[in-house]
């Protein structure tokens, strides 16, 4: 799940990108009192303060020890993205589309290139009743299917990423979609939501059948 920083100041008066940096140098040095704080931005105890109390606040620095220290889920603050946020009804049709992608590619021939997507499911902010999200978790499962044996191979020979063309066809251009393997999601231990399931056909299905040898011996023999 990404954390998204909206423009505006923080804190007061910080901007988001000098949040995100500090963010990334209490991970570094692993400390947080105020004066750690201090000597990262480079402003004084007093500017300082409310940067570091709104950093406790929001649960980024916790006391351990008898110190103050960056929280492990700093990490996502420093990763943090800084834009727009997403408005849910189009987080809703990006993923009606991100459903439908995945219907018309298991409509695909067993001989072609991209991996069946057998599950997705929504997480993180989505399940909220925010108008107005961070972006969209979506967690997916695939397995492989006949033509993919071909494509794995080339992909191993040049280093390529196997599940690229099945990634690209899935999901639409947007920097607000974020896609993780549905066993990370699983790790999480964080509730979810399935929106799509597929069962690929067995391989039996797949493969016209021979007629028995019996009947193809009376199909031979003249009326």
């Amino acid at each position: 799940m990404t954390v998204l920083l909206s423009r505006a100041p923080m804190y007061g008066c910080v901007a988001p990108t000098l949040v995100r940096a500090l963010a990334r140098g209490l991970l570094r040095i692993q400390a947080a009192e105020v004066e750690d704080v201090s000597l990262l931005l480079g402003a004084g105890g007093r500017e300082s303060l409310p940067v570091w109390e709104g950093l406790v606040r929001d649960g980024w620095i916790v006391q351990r020890g008898g110190k103050w220290r960056p929280a492990e889920r700093i990490r996502e603050l420093a990763n943090a993205r800084i834009g727009a946020m997403l408005p849910r009804a189009k987080a809703d049709r990006l993923l009606e589309t991100i459903v439908n992608n995945a219907r018309r590619m298991n409509e695909l021939a067993a001989a072609q290139d991209v991996f069946w997507v057998t599950k997705l499911a929504v997480f993180g902010s989505y399940l909220s009743d925010k108008e107005q999200l961070g972006d969209l978790d979506i967690a997916w499962s695939t397995v492989p299917r006949t033509g993919t044996q071909a494509w794995f191979a080339q992909c191993l020979a040049s280093g390529k990423d196997p599940m690229s063309k099945t990634r690209a066809m899935l999901v639409p251009r947007s920097p607000y979609v974020k896609l993780a393997d549905f066993a990370e999601l699983l790790a999480l231990a964080c509730p979810y939501r399935v929106v799509y399931e597929f069962a690929p056909p067995s391989p039996a299905a797949r493969q016209p059948q021979r007629p028995h040898a019996r009947v193809r011996e009376r199909a031979a023999r003249p009326g």
